[in-house]
């Protein structure tokens, strides 16, 4: 996620610092990533940008910025432009735009509560929504931080996504607003993806128990934060260990509705990850009872989405009995 990297603006380092500041503020989009990062390092000298990534549908962009003058040698700016719709019409271009809403939420708010040692994440060194329609948010840069890797052990993922369901259990805050973040974590919940349930037949039992399974995972006794979208390439891997990024999709709900999302529909609730998952967690019995319970209704949840999509994915109902047993679920609390 952070490693690809595209050359977007060279300085010669043997430039004074008053004329690499006119070169890095040859436009006021750059002037903007330059303030930002002063912000945060007021002495720092920007000397190279590199594009790291677009941003999914042309809502911005991931950079890395080189420093010199600064205790650190690089940060990663995330700036956010999505096009100018109006709102209400598209709720795909509105379910992108809270995404990043929600996100800088996190960074401010949440972030901070996170022990490094138990899950790790970047530093939020800045934000600005100093231009309407922009945000800038300034981070830490991963790689230069130690977490460079793009592949690592599972049990890595296993014991971050377990640290971080522990610091936030129950702590779901009272209010209409949820916090800032989303109502229900993950990228798939029911309420934004009206148009991928469209696509599933009439007669399909995940269509007809779409809502079942959803009320099953929101009434959940035990809630968390989840991440909402711990894909493996949101996962930046040390030696030994993993950080988290990209927390558009942070929100509440049990934590099985991550372990189905990071690991997909292979899981059973007798599954070994599982396991150390919950041993990690130490969330007590009727925790761990529950949330085993719902696995496979979170795994029905997430093929209703893949299979709307367009993504596959239904091979699943044939190999696993898992199915069954979230049908049985929703039918009885159908009743």
């Amino acid at each position: 996620f952070w490693t690809k990297l595209v050359p977007s603006v060279c300085v010669p380092l043997w430039l004074p610092p008053r004329y690499t500041r006119a070169i890095m503020a040859s436009s006021p989009e750059q002037d903007r990533v330059c303030d930002a990062i002063r912000s945060a390092y007021p002495g720092a000298v920007p000397q190279r940008t590199s594009v790291i990534q677009s941003l999914w549908g042309g809502y911005g962009k991931v950079l890395r910025v080189k420093l010199s003058d600064c205790e650190v040698e690089s940060v990663v700016v995330k700036q956010v432009k999505p096009p100018k719709r109006t709102a209400g019409i598209d709720i795909g271009h509105d379910r992108k735009v809270k995404s990043y809403e929600v996100e800088q939420r996190f960074y401010e708010q949440y972030a901070p509560q996170l022990d490094p040692a138990v899950a790790r994440v970047p530093r939020l060194l800045a934000s600005s929504n100093a231009v309407p329609g922009e945000t800038l948010m300034v981070l830490e840069d991963m790689d230069a931080s130690g977490f460079a890797g793009g592949r690592g052990s599972t049990s890595a993922m296993i014991h971050w996504l377990a640290g971080f369901h522990k610091t936030f259990l129950n702590g779901r805050p009272e209010g209409d607003d949820d916090g800032g973040l989303w109502s229900s974590g993950g990228t798939h919940h029911l309420a934004t993806r009206p148009e991928e349930l469209a696509n599933l037949a009439k007669d399909d039992p995940l269509r007809i128990h779409a809502g079942d399974f959803d009320r099953l995972l929101r009434t959940a006794t035990y809630q968390t934060l989840l991440h909402g979208d711990p894909k493996s390439c949101n996962m930046c891997f040390s030696s030994n260990s993993c950080a988290a990024v990209d927390f558009q999709y942070t929100g509440w709900g049990p934590g099985v509705v991550d372990l189905t999302y990071g690991f997909g529909l292979g899981l059973s609730p007798s599954d070994p990850l599982i396991d150390e998952y919950f041993r990690v967690l130490d969330g007590g019995p009727e925790l761990e009872a529950e949330w085993r319970a719902l696995l496979p209704v979170a795994e029905a949840d997430f093929e209703r989405f893949i299979n709307g999509w367009g993504g596959g994915g239904g091979n699943w109902r044939r190999r696993s009995n898992q199915f069954e047993e979230a049908l049985k679920r929703a039918r009885t609390a159908a009743k």
